[in-house]
């Protein structure tokens, strides 16, 4: 299998070139390697509650209503952290018996439908409320990639449209919230995703801002395991 050091280089190059979604295939990631190394490079780890990193599991999500059904919704990582991480990185450690992908989908796409549809201006003005250790923190709906300065979708799952609010007071009713908001998910839920089925020791290291994710359809699998460790680049 490859060794950490081998796909941190990799990593390293991948940086450069702008692209939106690394896959490796059998990589042997150590975990405390892989966080001692990617501090050498333009990266830091971002933690999540759990820590530097985290188990993404049926166990692990068990009191998330999502996971009782089996899937997750497109979303965007870390909407509770001040700064969202800039990427993500999910490591297969065990596949489960039914082989439940992960999707992917460039919000870019979306934006630019909803810009056709006239909607964007609406959702332009909506803010996500998260919770965190601290209080609560706020994301734009519509924000604004760090690097290249393009609109992309920051968004939680489709059923905490409650905690979404307006910039403006009295700006916009909780119906056209509620209408504009229904458009977006509509369009994720007919868009056309990028399906990766894991095998074990699979890398997948996403732009956390651009690329929406979620895990695809199945019924609980209490065997799948994922490692999932947020990055952001270093200021």
């Amino acid at each position: 299998m490859r060794p950490t050091t081998d796909f941190v280089s990799h990593l390293e190059q991948w940086l450069t070139t702008g692209d939106t979604l690394l896959v490796c295939q059998d990589v042997d990631l150590n975990v405390n390697d892989f966080i001692e190394l990617v501090s050498k490079i333009s990266l830091r780890v971002t933690p999540s509650r759990q820590g530097l990193f985290s188990q993404v599991s049926y166990e692990a999500d068990r009191d998330n209503a999502l996971a009782e059904s089996g899937l997750t919704a497109l979303h965007t990582d870390g909407l509770y952290c001040t700064q969202i991480p800039d990427y993500g990185l999910l490591y297969c450690v065990d596949v489960g018996k039914q082989s439940i992908p992960t999707v992917f989908l460039d919000s870019s796409q979306i934006v630019a439908e909803l810009r056709a549809r006239g909607t964007l201006r609406t959702l332009e003005q909506l803010v996500g409320v998260y919770g965190n250790e601290s209080g609560q923190v706020t994301h734009d709906i519509v924000g604004v990639h760090p690097r290249t300065k393009k609109p992309i979708l920051q968004l939680g799952a489709s059923g905490l449209t409650e905690n979404v609010t307006v910039k403006t007071p009295s700006a916009l009713g909780r119906k056209e919230i509620s209408e504009s908001l229904g458009v977006v998910y509509s369009l994720l839920e007919t868009a056309e995703c990028r399906v990766h089925r894991w095998t074990r020791g699979d890398v997948v290291v996403f732009d956390n801002h651009r690329m929406l994710h979620a895990r695809g359809q199945g019924t609980r699998d209490k065997e799948r395991r994922l490692l999932r460790i947020w990055m952001s680049r270093r200021s």
